[in-house]
């Protein structure tokens, strides 16, 4: 048994480098530092979301997070997205210009994009509805993303 689990591992290196291709090719990996390098000062053109690539699953979306006015807009807006069963969010860092989801390529982008700009004009009038305590009593309830 083992002598034949040894050489079916065998074929299968070799058939891999004889096809020249990784099979972890396929996919992107987000959590790569050069993923986040390349997209560190990307250029929405007045953009709120924007798909950047795709694998053979997904397509990958940046959202301009820095289009919100205040810290309660970032957490109310990830927060919605959570309920979303379209997408999952992949870099939650809010403190960054922007952040990364990805949905399966079944969605067509076009409705993943407006998706995301509809997340974006509920979380406007959530935001425009509440007082300025209102929205800071709410962030010290529900703001997971504040450091300790």
């Amino acid at each position: 048994m083992k002598r034949f689990c040894r050489t079916v591992g065998v074929l299968f290196i070799l058939f891999s480098l004889l096809h020249g291709k990784s099979y972890s090719q396929d996919f992107i990996a987000v959590d790569d530092p050069g993923f986040h390098a390349r997209y560190a000062s990307f250029d929405f053109r007045d953009r709120f979301a924007v798909r950047i690539q795709s694998d053979r699953i997904n397509n990958y979306y940046l959202v301009d997070i820095d289009s919100f006015s205040n810290r309660f807009e970032k957490v109310w807006f990830m927060n919605l997205t959570f309920s979303e069963h379209q997408l999952v969010n992949v870099v939650p860092d809010i403190t960054k210009s922007y952040v990364t989801f990805i949905a399966s390529v079944v969605y067509p982008e076009k409705d993943i994009l407006n998706l995301l700009d509809d997340l974006k004009a509920k979380t406007l009038k959530k935001s425009a509805s509440m007082s300025g305590e209102q929205r800071e009593d709410w962030l010290g309830k529900n703001d997971k993303y504040r450091k300790p």
